[in-house]
């Protein structure tokens, strides 16, 4: 991030510099909506740039695979939804502070918009910026997972502006060269499915580290997810395999996220194992009838 927000050659010395660099740098992607109208505040209450937010939403999902419609939305929702998140953001630095640390230095505006269909988004042209659209249904823990889902997000468009991901950009809408999406179960654009897997892999990761909501809303249950990044990742490589479409970055973040699952998969079945041996009748002690 230091690298991508230098000025004029020279990297940020202080942690102030580089918030201010940081802010310029996105500004120049997005546009002045995206600088904070209080420095520092990352929670946004202001119709005008929520406005001009949505709509750059609206323009990026307009060409998309996944259409998205908004809805009419009052102040005291925002308020309502926000004082949630900032709840979630709060218990986020407790149980996990190194990922905080991270989240407070790349995001840098949260603001909410109801949707018909989305729970809210991230886009490559607002980098730092977070829309939620969250649910009355969503938990406290659901709320803390959909912040990690979109720092993740936000992670790796920086990380493709820093060190590009793909060769041919345009190959990736070719419906031929659609893997499947770890999310949402179905064929998508090459970096919207290797986004999901990225997502999930951490989502999980934290659900590993923190604990998981028994009834998760946002994202499916632990194996299901699972099971759905090891089919994702499968179907990647087969396209990546058959079209020489990324770049070494890629495979780098690919063969990462692919670590990271092995090792939950062996994590779930441990405790898998665990549970089978607590719930197991001790030796010479009568089973149930």
């Amino acid at each position: 991030m230091a690298v991508l927000a230098s000025r004029e050659g020279r990297v940020a010395s202080t942690a102030s510099e580089l918030h201010d660099a940081y802010i310029d740098f996105v500004v120049g992607i997005g546009g002045e909506e995206l600088r904070p109208s209080v420095r520092g505040e990352k929670f946004c209450f202001d119709g005008s740039r929520v406005e001009r937010l949505i709509a750059k939403h609206q323009r990026e999902a307009a060409p998309n695979d996944l259409p998205v419609t908004f809805r009419q939305t009052p102040v005291s929702a925002g308020e309502e939804v926000l004082a949630k998140i900032r709840v979630a953001m709060d218990r986020l630095a407790q149980v996990d502070p190194g990922l905080y640390r991270i989240f407070d230095l790349v995001i840098h505006t949260v603001f909410y918009h109801r949707s018909q269909n989305s729970g809210g988004g991230s886009i490559s042209s607002a980098p730092g910026v977070i829309w939620c659209a969250a649910k009355r249904t969503w938990s406290k823990i659901d709320l803390e997972e959909f912040l990690v889902h979109e720092l993740t997000h936000n992670l790796l468009f920086l990380d493709e502006r820093r060190y590009e991901h793909y060769r041919d950009p345009e190959a990736l809408m070719a419906p031929e060269n659609f893997p499947v999406s770890a999310v949402l179960g179905i064929p998508r654009p090459l970096d919207r499915a290797f986004h999901s897997l990225v997502v999930a892999t951490e989502v999980l990761c934290f659900r590993l580290r923190n604990g998981v909501s028994d009834t998760p809303v946002v994202h499916p249950t632990t194996p299901v997810l699972l099971e759905s990044c090891f089919r994702t990742a499968r179907s990647i490589r087969e396209v990546i395999e058959r079209v020489d479409i990324v770049k070494p970055r890629f495979l780098d973040v690919m063969d990462l996220a692919e670590v990271r699952l092995r090792d939950l998969r062996a994590a779930q079945g441990a405790e898998r194992r665990r549970t089978e041996t607590a719930a197991a009748p001790a030796p010479g002690e009568a089973l149930p009838v």
